[in-house]
């Protein structure tokens, strides 16, 4: 397969050894000869070591799925659609549980509290920032400084954090 071979979703370069789009992070595979270049089709699965790939857009779905499941994953990258949908979900499951029982909330947002800073730390990495950074909440206006890190674009090209 000669010419240059990219990704059919992002349009990132990929070669025939990768298995996975190192931009989108997306499965790579049926490569389909085309005039010049040869695009391949994604899969939609999940990967291992997504976070540590640079930054990609998720759904709410895989933000949750991809959270819950790696709650103890300080290292890598999390995009902005991964650390908000997940904070959105944090909340309304915080606000349906509060009508339902205090007990219950006050669990269930324990049970997420390690996920929410696995997250946070995350995203803190795809600026370019160490986990470290988090401490700002305990400063007097550091949580406006964390919220414009959180909400800013993460960092195109890798840096140390994957």
């Amino acid at each position: 397969m000669g010419g240059q071979m990219l990704c059919k979703k992002c349009g990132a370069e990929v070669n025939d050894s990768m298995k996975f789009c190192q931009q989108c992070g997306g499965n790579v595979s049926e490569s389909v000869e085309s005039p010049g270049v040869v695009a391949h089709s994604l899969l939609v699965t999940s990967q291992p070591n997504l976070s540590n790939s640079p930054s990609r857009k998720m759904s709410f779905s895989e933000s949750v799925k991809y959270c819950l499941s790696n709650y103890v994953n300080f290292k890598g990258r999390a995009s902005r659609s991964e650390y908000w949908f997940f904070v959105l979900f944090s909340w309304l499951i915080a606000a349906c549980l509060t009508t339902i029982s205090t007990n219950l909330y006050s669990i269930t947002m324990l049970g997420l509290l390690l996920p929410q800073l696995a997250a946070a730390t995350r995203r803190l990495h795809d600026g370019g920032r160490s986990a470290w950074h988090f401490l700002w909440i305990f400063v007097p206006f550091g949580a406006i400084a964390l919220l414009v890190w959180f909400c800013s674009e993460g960092e195109a090209k890798t840096n140390q954090f994957g």
